[in-house]
């Protein structure tokens, strides 16, 4: 399974203003850095959460399929298309009649209708990547909880910016920060 984005989020979880009000900055000189930490707040939040937090989309690109296809990064918003390519390199659109989505699982699942429980029938790993989901996941609005790590992880690497921070434990993520990505974290199903 590989995972890559296509397309980068338009906005980032948290404005600028209230990263400057969590961590009460009332000056413009660390508006670039501030910005900066945002995106990086947002993005270890994603990785340990196994979430995708604002809308992106993604392609999921799979050598063959024997069952279900699970979706990674929730929330799934939707499925924009699911190409098969053959060993002569042909490239077929499967029609989203020959497919449902369990969107409430988390992670998602897609299921192929005519090989109900045997897979999708059209793959035998002949071709590299020969299945290619493209799908967008995330918030349009995001959990108060995952914000507020975000927020915190803000203030955090603000107070903690130089490359050696002095003080016990000061490089260490709070222990309340991975207390509120914890609740939102996504496990694989069984």
């Amino acid at each position: 399974m590989k995972l890559r984005i296509i397309t980068q989020p338009i906005v980032e979880p948290i404005t600028l203003a209230e990263a400057k009000a969590h961590c009460r900055i009332d000056f413009i000189e660390d508006d670039e850095l501030i910005s900066g930490l945002i995106s990086a707040a947002r993005n270890y939040v994603e990785e340990r959460t196994r979430r995708t937090l604002p809308l992106t989309t993604w392609e999921l690109a799979l050598d063959e399929v024997k069952g279900d296809i699970e979706i990674p990064r929730p929330p799934l918003v939707s499925i924009n298309s699911i190409t098969f390519e053959d060993s002569s390199g042909v490239v077929v659109t499967i029609p989203t009649a020959d497919y449902v989505v369990d969107d409430i699982s988390e992670p998602a699942i897609v299921r192929h209708k005519k090989n109900w429980g045997k897979g999708w029938g059209f793959n035998n790993g002949a071709v590299i990547n020969a299945i290619r989901v493209n799908f967008t996941a995330g918030y349009t609005l995001i959990p108060k909880t995952l914000k507020q790590a975000i927020l915190m992880l803000i203030a955090h690497y603000y107070e903690n910016r130089e490359p050696t921070a002095e003080g016990r434990n000061s490089g260490q993520i709070p222990h309340a920060v991975d207390a509120l990505i914890s609740l939102s974290r996504v496990y694989r199903q069984v």
